[in-house]
């Protein structure tokens, strides 16, 4: 693949530039198996619309399309489940994810989406797809 330059112009940097190097969605870590793609993701409604809202040009188009975008606030009601499950990235660093995925597991039927809505919408915050559990 040739390298394909992106400059990057959001509200956490200007002109930060780097190159693509690896075909969208494949050459992750080994670590790394998200089930959910960022345009699943957006499609889904995440971090209460504020999910890349400032480096949509960064990104293909296509992804934003269905999205649901609040520009001005984190807005629960954007949110696939509709409530509020964001935290700080140190929260998840000590938390991890694994605690919402075994409260899904022990306390809910597969599939019922209304059984622990804010573990489902944070295990979603991490592309994994919390409809499937």
């Amino acid at each position: 693949m040739r390298k394909k330059p992106v400059v990057v112009n959001d509200l956490m940097q200007k002109n930060y530039r780097y190159f693509l190097t690896e075909p969208a969605g494949q050459n992750f870590h080994h670590d790394f198996n998200p089930e959910l793609t960022p345009k699943q993701m957006l499609e889904l409604d995440v971090f209460g619309g504020k999910y890349m809202t400032d480096c949509k040009d960064e990104f293909p188009k296509d992804w934003f399309r269905k999205a649901k975008i609040s520009h001005e606030s984190h807005n629960p009601a954007l949110n696939f489940f509709g409530v509020n499950a964001s935290n700080s990235l140190s929260f998840w660093q000590k938390k991890g994810i694994v605690r919402h995925t075994s409260q899904i597991k022990a306390n809910c039927r597969k599939f019922d989406l209304n059984c622990r809505r804010k573990h489902r919408q944070a295990v979603l915050h991490w592309a994994y797809d919390s409809r499937k559990m």
